[in-house]
């Protein structure tokens, strides 16, 4: 900002181009005006200045950015506690129901230890030994994601209760939201735009206490990528496109001369081909390179369909879960079953066991009324039908719907239940037969879908689904800092890594090389690197799990990690990390 003096000077030096024998000098009648006219100009300046910065969220930082947020009714997210799910075992079946209440405390054995609380009363039936509820950590943050199998012992009386459990790890912990979080999210919510909007359903679900991230998929995203181009060709990326639009693509500049590209005389675009490629038309004009790339697509998750002109569908991903308890009385139908004709809601195909593979056609499908599902039975892994104890994933399976109506409030979660002609060994149920039965479902989708139905555009159909989560574990090799405990550092490690990884959003990329950099920072590693297959043939890289822990996927090529690509609907939930002690002369690998 210019000063009094700058100003006077300013206009003096104007004033001599227009009139060179003006007296400007001090004392003159001149001088006195040019003064006085600087000083009314300078501090007009600093008004606008202040004016400007009063509401320029950008220049605030901690309680001055609270204070301003604070005028439009807005206020800084706290610290969030994680959730998650504890099983209580018995060494013997309960001969008559047995209730642990509420606020039932459990401990990690980890460093630093984490007090975690039940949500809902814990009841063992008759004759059941296991039940598994809803629970949380008493300590708000980051460091209540703690990792599967971690819970250790009880703080309060359990009784007849032989051992502890958190089968998968607690997710959903974060820090207190940082300036900068909180004026992104400030920015998407204050000013967003009018109702039926991407910007309106975004900031309906974030304002939702349980919502850490949230994407809105329609007929059309934009993708933007930079792709290489050898001998003459190159692929796009992409692997999250059930549609490439064949028109809107803009290949260039080139990041080396940064040369304007024309289609159809530089290049051709083929949105034939999923995922769609780039062909040079000549080498001379458009030689192979590394160029820029944007054009037009559809994601896999969205509901929509251009070819049948269906373009008014809208689909709402939300990370955040809240695990909810369901009392239901079933029916069982003997003719619902899972079977192979297209077009049939019963389809197999549209249906996926928690270990990936599909129903079996002939197999009974019992629908539950909320949707989705998180666990089909808190006590362990029975349903009692009439008497009758089935075994989960012997007798019955928790299915989901992976169609794209899935992992929302109006898809179809259950059980497949096995049947006699695929080799049941006990009674089926009658058909018409009723039981009562409880399940934990996440109520997250059914939540913002009454909330954010009010801001919907009269012509859209706006459903709401749960994220699809990928369930990692991670394989590092380290040198600990002499002094430090492995088992302490390992803890220390899964904390940080599970809270970088939780910031990974929909339709971004977790980079190996950024996973380094945060178990590098961690106290007590002197060097990082991820296992590879020369290590250990089967642990190692990265590896997506399924509830029961077996390996679904490792993400490798030639036996070393990758990025994981998070698709539109898709986010990553660290479950575990497992560090190998190296010393120097064995931190090399083949």
């Amino acid at each position: 900002m210019p000063s009094v003096h700058q100003i006077a000077g300013k206009i003096r030096s104007t004033l001599r181009l227009t009139d060179p024998d003006l007296d400007t000098s001090i004392g003159t009648p001149v001088r006195k005006i040019i003064d006085a006219v600087a000083e009314a100009i300078s501090e007009a300046s600093v008004d606008a200045y202040l004016v400007g910065y009063q509401y320029d969220i950008d220049t605030k930082t901690g309680a001055e950015l609270d204070d301003f947020v604070k005028l439009f009714g807005f206020t800084r997210l706290p610290a969030r506690r994680a959730t998650g799910l504890v099983t209580f075992e018995r060494t013997t079946a309960a001969t008559q129901p047995i209730t642990l209440p509420p606020n039932t405390q459990l401990i990690t054995d980890s460093l630093p230890q984490v007090v975690i609380a039940t949500v809902t009363p814990a009841v063992f039936a008759i004759g059941t030994m296991t039940v598994t509820v809803p629970a949380q950590a008493l300590t708000s943050g980051t460091q209540g994601n703690i990792a599967a199998h971690s819970v250790g012992r009880a703080l309060s009386p359990a009784q007849g209760v032989s051992s502890f459990t958190n089968p998968q790890a607690f997710t959903g912990g974060l820090d207190a939201e940082t300036d900068a979080a909180l004026r992104a999210r400030f920015k998407r919510t204050i000013f967003r735009s009018m109702a039926g909007t991407e910007s309106m359903y975004l900031a309906t679900a974030l304002e939702h206490p349980n919502v850490v991230q949230a994407n809105v998929i329609g007929a059309v995203d934009r993708r933007r990528e930079q792709i290489q181009i050898t001998s003459g060709t190159g692929s796009s990326s992409i692997v999250s496109a059930s549609y490439i639009y064949p028109d809107g693509s803009i290949c260039g500049p080139s990041i080396a001369s940064g040369d304007i590209l024309t289609p159809d005389v530089h290049y051709t675009f083929s949105s034939a081909v999923n995922p769609p490629t780039v062909t040079s038309l000549s080498p001379t004009v458009m030689p192979d390179g590394i160029y820029d790339l944007e054009f037009d697509y559809l994601p896999s998750a969205s509901r929509n369909d251009p070819s049948s002109y269906i373009t008014n569908r809208v689909d709402l991903w939300v990370r955040g879960q809240r695990p909810t308890e369901a009392v239901e009385t079933f029916v069982f139908d003997s003719g619902r079953v899972f079977n192979a004709l297209t077009g049939s809601d019963l389809n197999h195909e549209n249906f996926q066991r928690e270990d990936e593979t599909l129903p079996s056609v002939d197999n009974f499908f019992i629908p539950f009324g909320f949707s989705p599902v998180i666990d089909p039975s808190p006590h362990g892994d029975v349903m009692v039908i009439d008497g009758v104890t089935y075994i989960r994933n012997t007798h019955y399976w928790l299915v989901q719907d992976i169609t794209p109506r899935g992992m929302s409030n109006r898809g179809y979660s259950g059980v497949e239940f096995l049947s006699l002609t695929n080799g049941l060994s006990l009674a089926e149920p009658a058909n018409g037969q009723h039981w009562s039965h409880t399940y934990t479902f996440d109520a997250t989708p059914r939540d913002i879908d009454v909330a954010v139905q009010r801001w919907r555009m009269v012509t859209h159909d706006l459903w709401v689904h749960a994220a699809r989560r990928i369930k990692l574990q991670a394989h590092f090799a380290v040198i600990l800092t002499p002094g430090y405990v492995l088992a302490a550092v390992e803890d220390a490690v899964f904390s940080a890594l599970s809270g970088f990884t939780q910031e990974v959003s929909f339709d971004q990329v977790l980079q190996a090389s950024d996973a380094l950099a945060v178990v590098h920072a961690v106290q007590g590693v002197d060097a990082v690197r991820f296992l590879t297959s020369a290590d250990d043939p089967i642990s190692y890289a990265w590896q997506r799990i399924s509830p029961s822990e077996s390996v679904l996927e490792t993400y490798a090529i030639d036996g070393r990690a990758t990025d994981i690509f998070c698709m539109d609907d898709t986010v990553i939930d660290l479950q575990r990390v497992f560090l190998t002690p190296k010393a120097q002369n064995s931190w090399s690998v083949v």
